[in-house]
């Protein structure tokens, strides 16, 4: 007898119908998923820009690297919007990388002038109005898209240390290096750290008494010489240092020379032909600015003052003598030198906070006081009692073309 089996007319266009929703939906998923992914690149690359941009224009100042990380960043397209609606206040942070810890801590106030990084977020919200729109969200209720992408850039900093002779670097005396962070207060020697490195082309020379609490990296092929002791690697570099040329861009030109008052014995230091000097016994303060001089040089117990946040390009030979130049911030950041001379000679009795930036030079450093920052010269001898405490939380040098690093 045979079985009847009931009629399944219509069953198959059912199941198509069936399928073919579910595969229109799964277009439609692949389709937005696609366009989140696109979307996030070219975000991601609206932050990379500006995070480059504003930390290349970090030595001109914080306003301008944080006009600069806008500009950049919105001259990128996300999601065919016509930019990607950077809001200055929220979006661009400066503050201190931590290359050892890899950490980055926003800094504001006066602090932004040490800043060393950029950060960097570009955001697509519903809040700001630029959220970007799906195309077959609404099947799965939800017709646009938030997204954001950061990213941190750093200066490229002096990889090797803040103690640099290009040449080489000798050390003499009772001279011993160590480290703090200026930003967290004044130096104290119970809590001092141990990057007070020193680095050369050449040979690292140290006398008996001489002590580096931290790395001493001679250059390829030479060595740490002398029985001076030090706490870290003698290892020499893998590759040549390579060391930026001074930019004084218009300083030559566009100065605050004109700010520059009669010294207490009533004389103009500033000499017609851009010599700065100030003579024996006399003494000057000068107020923050950027200062262009075709030397300068201080007599015996000459004393020259910096008020506040001060740039100093001398295109020539520096030579301070017996006199003592002093950074009344104590903060090192508001005090660069930068000679193309090829001598610059530092000593006296007060100790000294700042930036010394000389290439060419044959850099001395004698006596006493002790010295807060950052010295580079071609030929380094460093001499005396005094102690030599590099300053971690230096930002970019004003004085040199900063080169910029995506580090997140």
């Amino acid at each position: 007898m045979l079985r009847k089996h009931p009629l399944r007319r219509g069953s198959i266009l059912v199941l198509s119908a069936f399928l073919m929703v579910a595969s229109l939906l799964m277009v439609a998923f692949a389709v937005d998923i696609g366009f989140i992914v696109v979307l996030r690149t070219e975000l991601q690359a609206a932050a990379d820009a500006g995070a480059l941009a504003g930390c290349g224009a970090l030595r001109q100042g914080p306003a301008m690297a944080k006009g600069q990380a806008k500009a950049f960043a919105e001259l990128n397209l996300a999601g065919n919007n016509p930019d990607v609606n950077v809001v200055t206040s929220e979006d661009v942070e400066l503050g201190i990388w931590d290359p050892q810890m890899m950490t980055f801590q926003p800094v504001a106030g006066t602090d932004e002038y040490i800043a060393n990084a950029v950060r960097v977020t570009c955001r697509m919200t519903e809040t700001r109005g630029n959220a970007a729109p799906l195309f077959f969200g609404l099947l799965a209720g939800r017709s646009v898209t938030e997204q954001q992408a950061s990213a941190i850039a750093r200066a490229r900093s002096l990889e090797c240390g803040k103690f640099i002779g290009v040449t080489r670097v000798v050390m003499s005396g009772y001279t011993h290096t160590d480290s703090y962070f200026s930003d967290a207060g004044s130096y104290n020697a119970g809590s001092a750290g141990n990057n007070g490195d020193v680095c050369s082309n050449g040979p690292i020379m140290l006398g008996p008494y001489t002590h580096i609490d931290g790395d001493a990296t001679p250059g390829v092929g030479q060595s740490v010489l002398g029985s001076g002791q030090v706490t870290g690697s003698t290892a020499s570099l893998t590759e040549p240092l390579r060391i930026a040329p001074i930019d004084m861009g218009t300083a030559p030109t566009i100065n605050d020379n004109g700010n520059i008052p009669l010294s207490a014995g009533g004389v103009n230091p500033l000499l017609p032909d851009g010599h700065f000097y100030l003579p024996p016994g006399d003494s000057v303060t000068l107020p923050g600015g950027v200062y262009y001089f075709t030397r300068l040089s201080m007599g015996g117990v000459a004393m020259l003052n910096f008020a506040g946040r001060t740039v100093v390009f001398v295109d020539g030979d520096l030579f301070a003598g017996g006199g003592t130049i002093v950074n009344l911030t104590e903060t090192p950041s508001n005090l660069q030198l930068y000679c193309t001379g090829t001598t610059c000679g530092l000593s006296g009795a007060a100790d000294f906070h700042g930036v010394v930036y000389a290439p060419r030079a044959r850099v001395t450093r004698s006596g006493s006081a002790d010295f807060y920052g950052l010295i580079l010269g071609n030929d380094l001898a460093l001499s005396g009692t005094g102690g030599l405490h590099a300053d971690d939380s230096l930002g970019t040098l004003y004085g040199v073309n900063t080169r910029s690093i995506l580090v997140e």
